[in-house]
C-alpha cells in the first residue's frame, strides 16, 4: 500500500523487532498502547485520525507481535528510535496508561521532538501509589498469586478485570465482545511478562518524571475516566497542577480505558485539541 493510504512494517530497532503501522498524511501523531494491550486498542481513533493526520501506532516490546528480548531497555528510548527510523522530526504524542507513562519521559528527555501531549489513564513515572480499596487489594493479590502459579490466562483475566472493569462495576457492566479483546491482548504480554521474568530490567528516566514536570511546556490535553483506579485519578489531577500547559478532561462512565468504552467523545476531545495546536 501506499502511505497515503497506510502501510504496516516491522523495524528492527534496539535489539527487537517491532510491528507498526503508519496511515494518511500530515503533521504525525504517534499513539503509545497501555501495559496490557497493543496497538490495536487504537482501532476505533486510527482511521479517524489518519484523515486528518499522519497516524502511527505500534507495538511496544514484549507486547502484540513485538517480542520481548532479554537485557535492559527503556521504552521512551524504543520511541525516540522509531522516529528516527520513520523520519518523524516531530510528533503530536498520545499515551495510555504505560503508554502515558512513555510520552513523559520522551517529552523530558527529547523536548524539541514533541508538538504535543495526550495522556490518557496514567500518571508519571515515579508516582507513588496507594491500594487502599478492599476489592482492589484482593484482585491485585489473586493476580500475584495467578502470576507465581505461572497461570498466565488467570493473571491476564484478573488484570484485565481491574483495569477495564474497574472495581465500582460488575463485569456485567461491559461487553463481552470488549473484555474478551483486552483479555486476548493481555494474554500475550502476560506471557511475556512471565516467560522474561528476571531476565529483563527497563531503565526508567532519573530522576523520574514525578520530579520534573515543570520542565514541560507543551500543550497538554490529560484525559481520565472517572470510574478509574483513585491512583490515576489522583495521578491526573497531580499532572493537570504541575504541567503548566496542561488541561484535563473527564469522560464519564469509563475506567482505565474510555478510548474503547466511548470511543466517539474520545475522539472528538482529542481531535479538538490537536486542532488547537495548528
Amino acid at each position: 500500500m501506499s502511505e497515503e493510504h497506510g502501510r504496516v512494517g516491522f523495524a528492527t530497532l534496539n535489539g527487537t523487532r517491532f510491528s507498526y503501522e503508519i496511515a494518511g498524511t500530515g503533521q504525525p501523531v504517534v499513539f503509545l498502547h497501555a501495559g496490557i494491550t497493543d496497538k490495536s486498542m487504537w482501532n476505533e481513533q486510527f482511521a479517524s485520525f489518519a484523515a486528518t493526520y499522519q497516524a502511527v501506532r505500534y507495538d511496544l516490546r514484549g507486547f502484540g507481535e513485538t517480542p520481548l528480548v532479554e537485557g535492559t531497555y527503556a521504552h521512551y528510548q524504543d520511541l525516540h528510535a522509531l522516529l528516527d527510523y520513520l523520519h518523524i522530526e516531530s510528533a503530536h504524542l498520545v499515551g495510555c496508561s504505560m503508554g502515558g507513562c512513555t510520552i513523559l519521559d520522551f517529552a523530558l528527555a527529547y523536548p524539541q521532538r514533541v508538538r504535543s501531549l495526550t495522556v490518557v489513564a496514567s500518571t508519571p513515572n515515579g508516582y507513588e501509589y496507594h491500594i487502599e480499596d478492599a476489592s482492589a487489594q484482593t484482585l491485585l493479590e489473586e493476580h500475584v498469586a495467578a502470576v507465581r502459579a505461572g497461570n498466565i490466562k488467570r493473571a491476564a483475566d484478573l488484570e484485565t478485570r481491574y483495569w477495564l472493569v474497574g472495581v465500582q462495576r460488575r463485569v456485567d457492566h461491559l461487553p463481552p465482545a470488549l473484555i474478551q479483546r483486552v483479555e486476548a491482548m493481555n494474554r500475550v504480554a502476560m506471557a511475556n511478562k512471565v516467560a522474561f521474568f528476571n531476565r529483563v530490567s527497563e531503565q526508567e528516566l532519573q530522576p523520574p518524571a514525578v520530579e520534573r514536570l515543570e520542565e514541560i511546556h507543551v500543550p497538554t490535553l490529560i484525559i481520565v475516566g472517572d470510574l478509574d483506579d483513585r491512583n490515576i485519578l489522583a495521578g491526573s489531577h497531580y499532572m493537570t497542577t504541575h504541567i503548566q500547559r496542561a488541561r484535563k478532561a473527564t469522560i464519564s462512565g469509563t475506567a482505565h480505558f474510555p478510548n474503547l468504552e466511548q470511543p466517539a467523545e474520545f475522539n472528538r476531545l482529542v481531535l479538538a485539541f490537536l486542532r488547537a495546536q495548528v
